[in-house]
């Protein structure tokens, strides 16, 4: 794990974010014709974190859009922290990679406090 920094909260921005490096899955499931599901699991990695969200960079196997709902699991020191949100933008990069925002729709308060505790 990086150490965290603080970084600029611009006048958009509810919270503030802080840098930090954890691991975690981004789980994307999708409705399909007849009640069936299409499901998409990838490995990413944050950039930074705030009470109110997250920045992730990921390999996107399928098209991520804008409301989308996620589920993540991520990996803080020895704990899993879980959290549920929705993508509010998303940024293709180099190397089929994907810089994604993802406001929190339900995540613990004290899941939340551990991952912007500095």
């Amino acid at each position: 794990m990086t150490p965290k920094t603080p970084e600029s909260n611009g006048s958009r921005r509810k919270a503030s974010r802080v840098r930090a490096t954890h691991l975690l899955t981004v789980t994307k499931t999708k409705a399909k014709a007849q009640a069936r599901e299409e499901t998409s699991i990838s490995i990413a990695r944050t950039l930074d974190v705030s009470s109110a969200g997250i920045r992730v960079e990921v390999e996107v196997l399928s098209c991520v859009c804008i409301d989308d709902q996620l589920q993540l699991e991520i990996a803080v020191e020895d704990r899993v922290i879980l959290a549920q949100g929705k993508v509010v933008h998303a940024r293709r990069k180099e190397d089929h990679l994907v810089e994604i925002g993802i406001e929190f729709t339900s995540i613990a308060d004290a899941d939340r406090d551990a991952l912007v505790a500095e």
